[in-house]
């Protein structure tokens, strides 16, 4: 198989931290009257990003791994923000996020050297 997979798994796992901790930290933003509670539940939540991410350099390098995950979470977060909280982007931002999906597509092909 040309491609290495198994990176992608922990940077979605590490994206879906993201999202939730985010998401979190945005309904915070938007009432906090909600409670500290919000803010509390994402950094317990976080603290999970050192374990997964150790557990993906295993199976990447720590510059390659680090980037996938950054741009898998940038992507999905932007998808979250665009469809739960009703942010708008425009043109660009739409051709970034479709960049960004060829650039996870080129770091993940496998150098069978």
């Amino acid at each position: 198989m040309p491609f290495n997979i198994v990176p992608l798994y922990f940077g979605f796992g590490m994206s879906l931290v993201d999202i939730v901790s985010e998401s979190l930290c945005k309904y915070y933003s938007l009432d906090p009257n909600r409670g500290i509670i919000l803010i509390i539940a994402a950094c317990i939540l976080y603290s999970f990003q050192p374990l997964i991410f150790t557990r993906a350099l295993n199976y990447q390098g720590m510059g390659i791994a680090n980037v996938m995950w950054n741009i898998i979470s940038s992507s999905l977060i932007i998808l979250v923000g665009v469809i739960i909280f009703r942010e708008k982007i425009n043109n660009v931002q739409c051709l970034g996020i479709f960049l960004s999906i060829i650039v996870i597509v080129l770091l993940s092909y496998k150098n069978e050297n």
